[in-house]
């Protein structure tokens, strides 16, 4: 989807793909479920200076080990930027340091942004409705273009759809189409507005940079379909039960796990051995996969329950 929109808007595609492809590398194990933990147990250590964004920086600049001369990836300042100032409902931009010398990111940075949040609230929305945690009544009662999408799918399936698929394929095959259809209308949306906006500014990388508002995002109808989206997934799908369940089992076995390896420094790889121990070992963790995480906890003698 960055792709896509950076072609849309002229912006520089393989630039925002470099983005995209990085932006996530500073997240802990298990989502921001994990990220939110990992934040707690280093307040708790006596340090509040962790940042997801700014742990993917140190990935690229120090952690990642490609090559015999020199640590890290080597990557452009763009694309650091883009990590560093990288702005979700759920991801927070770096406030200060060489990144924060303008009022805007970049270009490309702001696409990944948009593209980003597009991505996750299609997913998770697309796995609620297959969870039945929400359904597309649900969704059309938001009104607007959730409303028309959900009402063309049903009626694709009507015209079209029954003539092809056994009856117990639709609602997976309904689902799919009100998912894609909600993310084509939404690159649309943001293709139109971002395009008027960088019109309006002659647009160049310093003067997105100094405009004091976005230059990347939808209309007022995109902006409430969103809001409204989110707010429903917020409801009925990241504060279910389950999703509860499986986010404080997470915590537990991250909050464990981190005070073991505060306790026991020998446990650390040297790699990232900086000499402050708190963020070190949050830099160690935030490394870690969902199965890297749990078989590091139970080197530790941390209980898991998976």
């Amino acid at each position: 989807m960055a792709r896509t929109l950076a072609r849309a808007l002229g912006a520089n595609e393989p630039l925002a793909e470099a983005i995209a492809l990085a932006h996530d590398l500073g997240h802990a194990p298990f989502g921001h479920a994990g990220e939110r933990a990992l934040n707690d147990a280093v307040r708790e250590h006596g340090d509040d200076t962790w940042n997801a964004n700014l742990h993917s920086l140190t990935v690229i600049d120090e952690l990642e080990c490609s090559f015999v001369d020199f640590r890290g990836l080597d990557p452009t300042w763009a694309t650091r930027e883009g990590l560093a100032r990288h702005a979700t409902p759920f991801d927070v931009p770096a406030a200060e340091g060489e990144f924060a010398g303008t009022p805007s990111s970049g270009l490309e940075s702001q696409i990944v942004d948009v593209a980003d949040f597009l991505a996750y609230t299609a997913h998770d929305l697309d796995d609620a409705l297959a969870a039945g945690l929400t359904e597309l009544d649900e969704l059309a009662a938001l009104g607007g273009p959730p409303a028309r999408i959900a009402e063309d799918a049903d009626r694709a399936w009507r015209e079209e759809g029954r003539h092809v698929w056994p009856d117990e394929e639709r609602e997976t095959v309904i689902r799919r189409r009100v998912v894609a259809r909600l993310l084509a209308y939404s690159c649309r949306a943001v293709e139109k507005e971002s395009n008027t906006r960088l019109g309006r500014i002659e647009a160049s990388p310093e003067s997105v940079r100094a405009a004091p508002d976005r230059m990347v995002t939808g209309d007022e109808e995109w902006e409430a379909t969103t809001r409204g989206l989110l707010d429903l997934l917020v409801r009925r799908y990241y504060r279910s039960e389950e999703v509860h369940s499986a986010d404080a089992e997470a915590a537990a076995v991250i909050h464990e796990t981190f005070s073991r390896l505060v306790a026991d420094g020998s446990a650390l790889p040297e790699r990232f051995c900086t000499g402050h121990t708190v963020l070190d070992v949050a830099a160690y963790v935030a490394s870690l996969n969902d199965f890297s995480l749990l078989a590091t906890a139970r080197s530790l003698g941390v209980p898991t329950a998976r």
